[in-house]
């Protein structure tokens, strides 16, 4: 099996089963403030992956270095939905023992109060 070839749900992050979701080179897990998304990439450096967000709706993390030198690698592209309402300032990506690790806020959903206007005179 191609270790950069993930099968993760586009959704995986808006609906995630409380227990977390993982497979043998990925996982999601969820803490009281953050949602973490973890891609096993192996020896790949930082120079070679990028994370980004798009439209404030898309986190799409990829492999950006030479397909000749790295074939299997060129098939990582992963792109997932993001939570509604999170801030895409404060996601953070780290790499760790073979692992890139995208850290991800949970919005804070506060009640919006809707003033009563009256349309009687």
């Amino acid at each position: 099996m191609n270790k950069y070839s993930y099968h993760i749900e586009p959704t995986a992050l808006v609906y995630r089963p409380p227990s977390g979701q993982s497979a043998t080179n990925w996982k999601i897990l969820e803490e009281k403030d953050l949602i973490i998304l973890g891609l096993e990439v192996g020896d790949l450096g930082k120079e070679k992956l990028n994370v980004s967000t798009t439209d404030h709706v898309l986190l799409v993390a990829k492999y950006t270095g030479d397909i000749n030198e790295e074939p299997r690698a060129s098939s990582l592209d992963v792109r997932l939905l993001m939570p509604p309402g999170y801030d895409e300032k404060n996601v953070h990506a780290t790499l760790s023992k073979g692992w890139l690790n995208i850290t991800i806020p949970k919005p804070k959903h506060e009640p919006n109060t809707i003033e009563i206007s009256s349309t009687e005179t």
